[in-house]
């Protein structure tokens, strides 16, 4: 899996979601992606997909809270977290 910083990850999933933001609107970390109407819930699973091409291998979820991986910072943040812990599981 790709090793990718927070920062990489955020700035790739802005680029996804561009066309359904405001041009030139800042983004929080906070911005939840469904409640904002961002994303449905398709368009997230597409996020997510584009996530795992992205960065080469399946992004855990399981163990994260939704209310974290729904906001943009959370959702980079958890990608991070399964990109590092994979890269981690591979070297043992």
């Amino acid at each position: 899996m790709r090793n990718a910083s927070v920062a990489e990850i955020r700035a790739f999933i802005l680029e996804q979601i561009a066309g359904s933001l405001r041009a030139g609107a800042p983004v929080s970390d906070e911005l939840h992606l469904l409640d904002a109407g961002v994303l449905d819930s398709v368009g997230f699973v597409t996020l997510i997909a584009a996530l795992e091409e992205h960065l080469g291998g399946e992004i855990d979820l399981g163990e994260a809270d939704p209310d974290e991986f729904l906001t943009v910072g959370g959702l980079a943040r958890c990608a991070h977290a399964s990109a590092h812990a994979r890269n981690a599981s591979a070297r043992d």
